[in-house]
């Protein structure tokens, strides 16, 4: 990946390609949520508490089984392909979900349900590979801190307002809900079936995965700056997972602040998220992005504990916020540097892995989160978890401090 005369100067909302593949994966992303708020009511009406946790999480399963492993599918093929096929995939079982859900009626809901959510799942392993490899073939290095931005403000608007969506098609029947996520998926593989990317070094090298899995796994060990980011990205994201998702809703109960606290503590974590994306949307790659990563994630273990110790609905919102401000701009000029560092032949296999932090330590986390919160109280539970992410944020600042800015590479 070279840089191009002329092109320094633009971000990447300015690129064609990459606008119109923002357009697909945000309407894709809506979908997505859209499906989870009817998932989770649906499950939750058809089953015990137990089982429509079960219900929700099949889809996690596949995707932390496999995402190691799709890392070297990516890496041998045409990223854009991939994502395409997924896509298309992904559509095709929510169209035959439609049709089964017409005949089998309300008594195989849980059934049917449970295996969309698994073979979506298999599709999920493929595709976030493949879309983040395929992302940095648009940009020009220079372009990858806005180019990640603007994923993000993507991604946290589509949170925004596919949760009201879903809501609004609680009382329709579960095969237009199946037709809804389908189109969206259709869409999805439309705006990203013509996508010409700017570099093509796809492996024709047909040794075993397992191999080429374990090939990645050493390159990643072998280059120390990406090796110490993505152990810090893997503490930050089990500890703002947990505080999130889980501590911010204990908290709320135990201070007795009401369902509302737990909305505002939500779309205050998103409403920063998103402020921060559009600070970064103009941004250039940064210099010292280490550093910068680890000062992030020091203000996001402080907000941590702030949430913990939150005792009003506006403390809860205003740490909220704060999180979300700081969780964007670590995730941001994370996930920006580790393009830029990463040669193409192992873009599939890099990004599995980051996806795999991303996604599959969710359920991990909330666990942990859970365990804690029953042993020691709420309170402790997001005070260890704090401690954990900033122990991982002092390790990735004082790296930031050891290790040389990056030259721009010739891919």
């Amino acid at each position: 990946m070279t840089e191009i005369d002329g092109q320094s100067q633009r971000t990447a909302w300015q690129e064609p390609q990459f606008r119109r593949l923002l357009l697909g994966q945000g309407t894709s992303l809506v979908g997505d949520q859209v499906w989870l708020v009817v998932l989770v009511w649906l499950a939750a009406e058809h089953a015990s508490p137990g089982i429509a946790g079960l219900v929700v999480g099949a889809s996690s399963v596949p995707r932390a089984l496999l995402l190691l492993f799709t890392g070297t599918y990516i890496d041998r093929h045409d990223p854009v392909r991939v994502a395409v096929a997924c896509d298309v995939a992904r559509a095709g079982i929510f169209v035959g979900a439609a049709l089964i859900s017409t005949l089998v009626g309300s008594a195989g809901t849980i059934l049917l349900l449970t295996s969309v959510g698994i073979t979506v799942g298999i599709g999920d392993a493929f595709f976030f590979p493949a879309s983040a490899a395929l992302r940095p073939r648009l940009l020009q290095i220079s372009q990858l801190t806005s180019g990640t931005a603007s994923y993000e403000l993507t991604s946290r608007t589509a949170m925004l307002i596919g949760p009201p969506l879903g809501g609004l098609l609680m009382g329709a029947p579960l095969w237009a809900v199946f037709l809804i996520n389908a189109a969206s998926f259709g869409f999805s593989a439309s705006c990203m079936a013509h996508l010409e990317a700017r570099s093509k070094p796809y492996m024709t090298n047909r040794r075993p995965t397992v191999a080429m899995t374990l090939d990645g796994l050493r390159y990643l060990w072998r280059e120390s700056e990406l090796r110490t980011l993505v152990f810090a990205l893997l503490v930050f994201n089990v500890a703002i997972a947990g505080a999130i998702n889980l501590g911010g809703v204990l908290v709320a109960r135990e201070q007795r602040l009401g369902p509302m606290a737990v909305s505002v503590l939500f779309v205050s974590f998103a409403a920063g998220a998103i402020g921060a994306a559009l600070v970064l949307g103009r941004a250039s790659q940064r210099s010292a992005p280490l550093a910068t990563i680890g000062l992030a994630a020091i203000v996001q273990s402080l907000t941590i504990v702030g949430i913990g110790y939150s005792a009003t609905t506006v403390f809860l919102g205003g740490f909220g916020f704060w999180a979300g401000g700081s969780s964007s701009v670590l995730g941001i000029t994370a996930s920006s540097h580790v393009q830029a560092m990463t040669e193409d032949s192992f873009r599939g296999r890099v990004n599995s892995v980051t996806a795999l932090a991303n996604y599959g330590l969710v359920p991990i986390s909330l666990g942990l989160t859970g365990v804690m919160a029953g042993t020691w109280g709420v309170t402790r539970a997001m005070t260890v978890l704090a401690v954990m992410e900033a122990v991982a944020a002092v390790v990735c600042y004082l790296a930031g401090r050891t290790f040389l800015p990056p030259n721009a590479k010739t891919r």
